[in-house]
């Protein structure tokens, strides 16, 4: 299956037409938690980690996903798996369900580094938005089903099978998952993988597929996301401004008495009480906000350049839809208003 994943997400990623790229991030999106899932599955029975599979005498010492370092320092104590380390019935229930319970159970058994956690989780979401809105951030596709890709290799190396079922015909088994990659050219993967015969192999294979070329046009991402964060920044501003312009000579107008307004949710509010109100964004903020795009383009790591992205859309996108809410709410009633005009000229 995952061979036949993969086969097809190359080619989609070939086609690169916005509908071909789409579908081939939701089939990333789903090879990535596939091989989630085949790993905690394997480590949780292979280790004795719920009260179900321990084979531990010892009382059972709960699990903090939150804690990186929890099974190094078991380790220390002697063979960690004797610890009874265990999950909680809640826990495996959150892991089954949710996506960034599985990223954490991998990190917490070190098969997965920590800073992936807001790389994928990232991607993740954005998966939902093209899944349930058929959105994504408009310029952003290309770059990030790339990115993916990337992701998705290193899972690849990092999440290989502990264990195979013996079909009999191993060889074919073999050649016929060459067969399903065979979509380029043999010399454009590692040549160290072209005589593959070891089935544990099989996703090195897959992994060196999936990247081919892709490497050398996603050095151009964190130039791509910088911009793409400069024209966010820049939307935002120009709609504060908008409304500024509307609500010009009745209000205190400046971009901050427009922030605080956003911030109100009493209309009739003196601007003496605005003034006096704490709100999440400020000259700092903004000011912060507005130092993003250099750091993003100075990052030379794509993976980088996207964790700044994610660290930047978690500060921003509220406060982004509030304004674009707030615009909307303006544009109908200036559009009201010209009825109101024509109706009584």
């Amino acid at each position: 299956m995952l061979a036949a994943q993969i086969a097809t997400i190359k080619a989609l990623m070939l086609r690169g037409a916005p509908e071909d790229l789409r579908v081939s991030f939701l089939l990333l999106d789903s090879t990535v938690e596939t091989l989630m899932v085949r790993a905690i599955d394997y480590e949780i029975l292979a280790n004795g980690l719920t009260e179900e599979s321990a084979f531990s005498r010892y009382d059972a010492v709960a699990i903090d996903l939150r804690d990186v370092n929890q099974l190094n320092k078991a380790r220390d104590l002697g063979p960690w798996n004797y610890l009874n380390l265990q999950l909680s019935k809640t826990q495996v229930a959150q892991i089954d369900r949710n996506f960034t319970s599985k990223i954490q159970m991998l990190i917490w058994l070190g098969l997965v580094p920590s800073e992936f956690e807001v790389i994928v989780n990232r991607l993740h979401d954005y998966r939902n938005e093209i899944y349930h809105r058929d959105h994504i951030r408009d310029g952003a596709l290309r770059a990030t089903v790339q990115l993916y890709a990337l992701v998705t290799a290193k899972f690849l190396a990092w999440l290989p099978p502990r264990y195979m079922g013996n079909s009999g015909d191993t060889a074919a088994a073999v050649n016929d998952i060459k067969e399903r990659l065979a979509t380029e050219a043999p010399a454009a993967l590692d040549p160290s993988l072209a005589n593959v015969t070891d089935m544990f192999k099989l996703q090195e294979l897959m992994a060196a597929h999936l990247v081919a070329g892709v490497a050398e046009e996603a050095r151009s991402i964190p130039g791509l996301l910088a911009s793409l964060v400069q024209q966010r920044l820049e939307l935002v501003r120009d709609l504060l401004a908008d409304m500024s312009s509307f609500f010009s000579g009745r209000e205190p107008n400046s971009e901050m008495d427009i922030i605080r307004m956003l911030y109100s949710d009493d209309p009739f509010e003196t601007t003496e009480a605005r003034l006096r109100r704490k709100i999440p964004v400020t000259h700092k903020v903004l000011a912060r906000w507005d130092l993003f795009p250099e750091q993003i383009e100075r990052e030379v790591d794509e993976m980088a350049a996207f964790a700044a992205l994610a660290k930047f859309e978690d500060e921003f996108e509220n406060f982004e839809n509030l304004v674009m809410e707030a615009h909307r709410a303006m544009e109908q009633e200036v559009d009201r208003q010209i009825e109101d005009w024509k109706l009584n000229r």
